[in-house]
Parts: C-alpha cells; sequence; structure tokens
C-alpha cells in the first residue's frame, strides 16, 4: 500500500478538532468512543519524551502524556480474526481530521515494545489536550524517533486484513494453472482494493481533480454521481441496513458533497454505509474507461445471447435473478442450481432447484457455467466464491454492481462481466432517492453492457449461435 505524500506545511485550529475517535474496520464492535469516554478509561501515563522528527530535529521536550493504550481500545472493538494466520495479516491504520495517517502491523501492536506506550492521548501535562493537539491525540512513545508516528487531531483507527493469496499444495505446484490455462500469478491485493490502485494509475493526477457530487444511500442500490458527470451504482445489502441502522442514531452524518473523490474509494471511511459507498464510487470513477470502449464490449449484458455457454451444461447461480433464471431455463442446460437464501426468491421463482447456502462450495466445483450477481461484489464473498468454482467453469458476473473496471475479475478468471453504464446520472440518482430498485434503472437511465475477457473471447463469442 503507498502511503499519500504530505504537502503543504503543518495546519493548526478549532476546524480540526475532535471529540470522538471512531474504531471500525476489521472488527467485530465498530464504534465511536468520545474523549470524556477516554478520559473515564483507566490511563497510562508516559513521561520525559523527547520530539525527534524524521530528519533528526529536535521539537520540543513532553513532561507527560496519559491516555489509553491503543491496544486497550482495539481489543474492546474485538479485532475479527478469521484464522490461524491473521494476525501476520492484519495492520491498523491511524487517521488525523488533517488529512495525515499512521500504520502499525498488528503483530507490532500486540507482540513488541511498541505496543505497550502506543497511546491515545487526551492529557498534556497533567490538563486536557490544547486546540493544537485537538481533545484526542496519538504518540507511539516506543519509537526511536517520536516524530514521524505522533499525531494530532485523531478521529479513526481502522483495522485491515491484507492476506497474501493461498499457495498450492506442493504436489499441484508445478505447472500449476488457472482458468485461463496460464501459469497461475499472485493475487497479492483483495478485489476492491486492486481496483483502486488500478483506477488511481489510470487517472494519474486527474483523480485529484474529481470530487463526489452527489450521493445517495437508497434501500435498494447506493449511488455516486462525480464532478465530472459519471455515475456509478451498487445494490446495498439489507444486512448492511440492518447492521448501519442503530449506528446512525448515535453518530453525526457525514457531507459528501465535494468531499474528493480519492477520499471516497479508500478503505476505512468512516460510515455504516461505508464498503458499498466506496464499491458505487470505484463504479462511477470506472464508468469513463467502460463508456469509452477500453474493454472489449458487447452492446447488451444478455447472458442468453450465449447460449453455448449454457445448452446442456451443468449451471449454477448464486444470489437469484428471476428473469435471467425463466431466461436459462429455455436455454436447456443439464443442471440449474440456484443459491439464494431468500425465502420470497424461492417461491416466485419455478426454475432450477434451489440448494441450501451450506452446499455453495459443493454446486460451484461441479458446474460448467457459474453465474455470480453483482451483489457477491457488495457483500464481500465475491473472493470466496471465484475459489469455489471449479477451475475450468465458465465463470459470469452480472447485474449493475458489477461494473467497475473488470481488470480484477478478469485475472482471477472471470470470463464475462455482464453489467450497465449509468446514462442519465441526475435521474439515476433521482430513482434511488425515491427507493426505487433496479427495474427502474434498467427502463430509464442506464445501458446494458457485457465486457469480455480477452484471454477467453473465442470461447465466449466464438461458438455462440
Amino acid at each position: 500500500m503507498e502511503k499519500p505524500k504530505r504537502k503543504g506545511p503543518k495546519v493548526f485550529g478549532a476546524q480540526y478538532v475532535t471529540h470522538a475517535v471512531a474504531i471500525e474496520g476489521q472488527v467485530n464492535r465498530p464504534q465511536r468512543v468520545s474523549a470524556d469516554e477516554l478520559r473515564a478509561m483507566e490511563l497510562t501515563e508516559v513521561r520525559d519524551l523527547t520530539m525527534i522528527c524524521g530528519s533528526g530535529r529536535n521539537e520540543g521536550h513532553i513532561e507527560s502524556y496519559r491516555g489509553v493504550p491503543l491496544t486497550a481500545l482495539l481489543q474492546r472493538a474485538d479485532v475479527v480474526m478469521r484464522d490461524h494466520d491473521s494476525p501476520n495479516w492484519t495492520y491498523v491504520t491511524l487517521h488525523s481530521s488533517d488529512g495525515h495517517w499512521e500504520i502499525f502491523s498488528y503483530v507490532e501492536l500486540f507482540n513488541t515494545v511498541v505496543g505497550e506506550q502506543a497511546i491515545v492521548i487526551v492529557e498534556r501535562d497533567g490538563q486536557p489536550l490544547g486546540e493544537e493537539e485537538g481533545e484526542i491525540s496519538f504518540v507511539s512513545a516506543n519509537d526511536k524517533r517520536l516524530g514521524p508516528r505522533k499525531l494530532r487531531y485523531l478521529q479513526r483507527i481502522v483495522v485491515h486484513e491484507h492476506a497474501p493469496a493461498p499457495v498450492a499444495a506442493p504436489e499441484s505446484q508445478p505447472g500449476a494453472r488457472n482458468r485461463s490455462g496460464e501459469a497461475d500469478a499472485p493475487q497479492p491485493m483483495p478485489i476492491l482494493d486492486e481496483a483502486e490502485a488500478r483506477l488511481r494509475e489510470l487517472y494519474g493526477e486527474g483523480l485529484d481533480r474529481l470530487t463526489v457530487e452527489r450521493l445517495v444511500v437508497g434501500v435498494f442500490f447506493t449511488g455516486v454521481k462525480l464532478s465530472n458527470g459519471y455515475a456509478g451504482v451498487a445494490y446495498t445489502p439489507p444486512e448492511l441496513i440492518e447492521r448501519a441502522s442503530t449506528r446512525i442514531l448515535k453518530g453525526r452524518p457525514a457531507s459528501y458533497k465535494g468531499m474528493p473523490a480519492r477520499q471516497l474509494i479508500a478503505p476505512g471511511l468512516s460510515d455504516p454505509f461505508a464498503p458499498v459507498i466506496r464499491l458505487a464510487a470505484l463504479n462511477a470513477l470506472s464508468a469513463r474507461f467502460l463508456a469509452e470502449g477500453k474493454y472489449c464490449l458487447g452492446e447488451h449484458s444478455e447472458l442468453n445471447l450465449f447460449p453455448h455457454l449454457f445448452r446442456g451444461r451443468r449451471v449454477c447461480m448464486v444470489g437469484a435473478i428471476i428473469p435471467l433464471l425463466k431466461s436459462l431455463s429455455g436455454l436447456g442446460p443439464a443442471a440449474l442450481d440456484i443459491v439464494d437464501k431468500k425465502q420470497a426468491t424461492q417461491e416466485e421463482s419455478h426454475w432450477g432447484e434451489f440448494v441450501p447456502v451450506e452446499r455453495t462450495a459443493e454446486v460451484l466445483g461441479r458446474c460448467q457455467t457459474a453465474i455470480l450477481t453483482g451483489a457477491a461484489v457488495a457483500n464481500g464473498t465475491i473472493e470466496q466464491l471465484l475459489a469455489w468454482a471449479a477451475p475450468d467453469a465458465v465463470v459470469a458476473v452480472v447485474g449493475p454492481t458489477g461494473s467497475m473496471i473488470p481488470d480484477p475479475l478478469f485475472r482471477r478468471g472471470v470470463a464475462l462481466v455482464a453489467t450497465v453504464v449509468v446514462t442519465d446520472a441526475d435521474r439515476a440518482l433521482d430513482i434511488l432517492a425515491e427507493g426505487g430498485g433496479g427495474l427502474r434503472l434498467f427502463h430509464d437511465c442506464v445501458r446494458k453492457i457485457s465486457a469480455i475477457n480477452p484471454e477467453r473471447r473465442a470461447e465466449i463469442a466464438g461458438s455462440a449461435g
């Protein structure tokens, strides 16, 4: 992860003072802790600190700081540990309201002396912090030079996991191939992080000039319009709405109009709807390149125009789309397995066989064609679903939510992305603000497209008919 450069002089003032710190990201109990709550906790004191900056310049002496250990706050938020190796891939970023941020590995905090005196500060020399440091500050007092990781105006603590791609078992390593028939390549970043990095590369300095013109979080979709006129939408998972409901009542609403687009696509946004807002923003930034024909596009997104991918084949769909199910059932698949836990969907559909969610890996592993809806990108399951799909299966990602640049999906073997480009940004966001869903979007203000993996083009289109 490339750390942003810090430009310009240090800034101070009442507008930067923070009165609470949010703890979010890969935690089971996201929370917002006020300065008063911090002062009521058991405080640790660090004394006799000489502030040496990164260049070696002496910037003064601090008699004492008092505050709460960063490790105590992380334990309070309950960091997610998915497996035995998770501590090795977990890291923590601390963000201030003046735009600065610092980074620590989880192991550094919990298994070295650094963590013993990494302190979220609320008092200096026995008094509350002054305006030049805000109510909440941070110091890593066991660093050799304290200046580089000293933060004033602490606003957010964000936990991330950045696990490397799994390594094949020894017996399968020689000559290992991916779905495209090529040697396996490392996958160093999650899909959304990779999309973010690719967009930063494509836009270059132009990204710094883009801002958010409008953002709508709707009950079905979330939409973002940027200052360049492009917009993107993403499915709003119901479970995200449920989790966010209590946080909305407790926190202060964020203001997004005018926010730099680069900030919206970075992980760690302090918002209960952060994951879907980030995804919609990535889709909005991607729309330019999809519309300009950077990718191999078809002017439709109807999978039934590729009947050879379904006729006589074992097909699996994860996330049921009723009109698509009806269409595909008429193409004569040998089997059509559907994974969707929504009871209403199961009652409405008369096509295919619904299988329990617990059998997802089984049915994906034996299918010849897999259809994954964009909801899998929104709810964070896409990586696991792709890993479960049979190595030689043709995988298609479908729906408006999958409209980010397809490079990360193509690199993981996805053959086809059937999605949309928003053609009327204002109308699309009006529909979302009125509680509208996909049908109204498709009817009024999007253009259907299909992005084809160039390495799978012959397989997708060559035998169509």
